[in-house]
């Protein structure tokens, strides 16, 4: 499945919801419309994110859960292809090789002088670049990640810390991220703005079933 450029869901770009929906995805995970309209920058318009969510639900790409008295939902197994749709013109062979190189060095920098709150355990790639296409989608990668400290308390702290490190460095960061930013934050720094670059977690592509290859790994534990 391939999504245009300009393709748009509940007059959304369909690529933003996709990458939401690739978020939020897996056993466990469940979110509210203020959730959605938070990652989709739609906090000032409620119409639009409500029509986001109801074109979600009228294509079965989500389902209700059951919050304590709020409602809550969930990405639904038929979202699969969508999740997992490449969009934007496609990516010569080579340019990947070299997209892949060039990430594996940035995961070795994130772990070696960064000071993130999480080291990068393994990066692997999947989908078309696993074929022997000349041209590709994207370059998809699953990142998997671990907390730096073991102490749940100091963790947070770390985390915390990392947040109010971008908040006054003027970024624009929510409360309702706090304990998300550090994450998101090595997301940002392995990506460097290319458009060509998927990363998902190892959730997504475990529900799914799909294969993935290595291509970087920690060694052992820093201490």
């Amino acid at each position: 499945m391939h999504i245009d450029r300009g393709a748009s869901l509940g007059g959304v770009p369909a690529l933003a919801v996709r990458d939401f929906l690739r978020r939020y995805a897996g056993p466990g995970f469940m979110w509210d419309e203020r959730r959605l309209a938070h990652a989709l920058k739609l906090t000032s318009d409620a119409q639009r994110a409500r029509g986001v969510l109801d074109e979600l639900i009228r294509l079965g790409y989500v389902v209700p859960k059951d919050g304590g008295g709020e409602r809550l939902w969930a990405v639904a197994p038929a979202a699969a292809r969508f999740m997992c749709a490449r969009g934007g013109a496609r990516l010569p062979r080579e340019a990947a090789d070299n997209l892949l190189m060039k990430l594996v060095t940035r995961c070795a920098l994130a772990n070696g002088t960064r000071p993130f709150a999480h080291w990068i355990v393994r990066l692997s790639v999947f989908g078309s670049y696993l074929t022997d296409a000349p041209l590709l989608g994207d370059l998809d990668v699953v990142l998997e990640t671990e907390p730096k400290d073991a102490i749940v308390e100091k963790q947070m702290a770390r985390e915390s810390a990392r947040w109010c490190a971008a908040r006054d460095a003027g970024r624009r960061v929510s409360e309702d991220n706090l304990y998300g930013w550090s994450e998101d934050e090595i997301r940002r720094f392995l990506r460097d703005r290319s458009r060509h670059l998927q990363i998902v977690s190892p959730e997504d592509i475990g529900r799914l079933g799909i294969e993935a290859r290595p291509v970087f790994e920690r060694a052992s534990s820093p201490s």
